[in-house]
């Protein structure tokens, strides 16, 4: 799809888009001074490239696209631990949609209420397999790390820091991408990250080697 032009681009269920088809064919199609991009889609978890849309802003801090939301949850229950029990908008549905099928659709998927609130109320959830909820990994990146104690001059020092580990996931984030995380063991049984970074592997030119090899004098190559 490469090279294609258009004025308007529309995108049916964009948040199951592929995310390189959107950083490859759409972004370079919005930089044509008549173009621009329609979006409709069932809401994904918050790291979806469609959820974050909602909350881009420029440099001077406006909403770089206008957003219409069609939600079942009021302010208050969305606080709530159960936002995906709210009845308090039932009055609000879409006319295709039947309030008296909520019940039906809440007890087929009481056992994956993220699924609920993603498929039938409109707010973008976690899915309900995942290791850890969006808002303790957006905490765990924001933390200071602390100081690490290091004695250089004596390894068995027993406030020393002596087991780090290095984690390589090769699809970490998605097939293009590797995911590299490093932690280390402090004296007191503490962990702490010290980095976690996803490396771009799609696409990327091989590293040149550091010296070509050069026959010697007998043949062999050095």
């Amino acid at each position: 799809m490469k090279g294609v032009s258009g004025d308007v681009i529309i995108l049916e269920e964009a948040a199951y888009c592929e995310a390189g088809l959107i950083s490859e064919v759409v972004i370079p199609l919005l930089s044509m001074q008549n173009s621009c991009l329609l979006c409709i889609s069932t809401l994904l978890d918050g790291s979806n490239h469609y959820s974050k849309m909602f909350e881009l802003t420029d440099a001077v801090g406006n909403k770089i696209f206008e957003s219409f939301s069609i939600t079942l949850v009021c302010d208050e229950c969305l606080k709530s631990e159960h936002p995906e029990k709210c009845t308090h908008k039932l009055s609000e549905m879409p006319r295709w949609l039947s309030s008296k099928k909520m019940d039906t659709v809440r007890a087929l998927l009481s056992d994956d209420p993220a699924m609920l609130l993603r498929e039938s109320m409109g707010i973008s959830a976690d899915s309900s397999n995942r290791a850890f909820p969006s808002d303790h990994v957006e905490r765990f990146m924001k933390n200071v790390m602390g100081e690490v104690a290091e004695d250089p001059s004596c390894y068995y020092v027993e406030s020393n820091t002596n087991h780090v580990v290095i984690a390589v996931d090769p699809a970490g984030g998605g097939s293009s991408q590797f995911a590299v995380f490093s932690l280390l063991q402090l004296y007191n049984g503490a962990v702490m990250c010290l980095g976690a970074d996803a490396l771009r592997t799609k696409g990327v030119p091989p590293l040149a080697p550091s010296h070509k090899l050069a026959p010697t004098s007998d043949g062999a190559q050095t």
